[in-house]
């Protein structure tokens, strides 16, 4: 029989970057989850290995990581100048908002062993204020669905999956280049203005290679005087 006071609790942290109205705000933020498994698990690995892909997911996914507004392009510009993770949020990246993006994630992933997030605490160094978020049961006012250029699609975002994924990037970019590929035409060079550039080419290297051929062959140097000198 199970013990339903009996819970666990996830202790880590991790250091990163808030980005808010253009800011790089460094932070240390430490992370307290409290779980418990809501169904038998005999041997107990199930709930081993996924608080394993839990403590995984927090402390080294989230180590050094960048967090923005989805909505910013800060976001695109510094995952592509940087070695570093980044996260996207649906709003400006404030710990209340980071709370819940976390608990949402760590309940996607807790789900593969029936392990419940009761509680989760959100602690940055740059505040020294401590957000919890204590209702299981409750729904996150989070989307449900991913945004690309300010429209909804029906893809289901990073915090709703048990994946190692911290953005929407890579669904963002396939979406984009699946539909301009729809209306957009792509024209190819006239195939007889390459060959006559091709064929260009090859006269000019073939009248610069004789040019240096005689020149090389003359014993002593000699100048090479251009045709308007000549008419003088």
């Amino acid at each position: 029989m199970m013990d339903q006071k009996m819970f666990m609790t996830l202790n880590s942290k991790f250091v990163g970057i808030r980005v808010i109205d253009g800011m790089m705000i460094p932070v240390e933020w430490k992370v307290e989850a409290n779980f418990r498994a809501t169904t038998p698990d005999e041997d107990g690995t199930r709930t081993a290995v996924t608080y394993q892909k839990m403590l995984f997911w927090v402390s080294e996914l989230l180590d050094s990581v960048i967090i923005v507004n989805i909505d910013s392009d800060m976001g695109l510009y510094l995952n592509a100048a940087t070695g570093n993770n980044i996260m996207t949020v649906p709003g400006e990246p404030v710990d209340a908002l980071i709370c819940k993006v976390l608990i949402s994630k760590l309940r996607a992933i807790g789900a593969e062993a029936d392990l419940e997030i009761m509680t989760l605490s959100l602690t940055g160094n740059d505040l020294n204020l401590t957000y919890h978020y204590a209702d299981p049961d409750s729904e996150m006012d989070l989307p449900a669905t991913c945004i690309v250029e300010g429209i909804e699609t029906q893809k289901t975002p990073w915090w709703n999956k048990a994946t190692s994924e911290i953005n929407d990037y890579v669904d963002e970019i396939e979406e984009h280049v699946e539909e301009k590929s729809n209306i957009v035409e792509m024209k190819v060079p006239d195939v007889d203005i390459l060959v006559q550039f091709g064929e260009q080419i090859a006269k000019n290297l073939s009248l610069n290679v004789a040019a240096k051929s005689k020149t090389i062959e003359d014993k002593e140097a000699t100048i090479i005087e251009p045709e308007w000198e000549k008419k003088k």
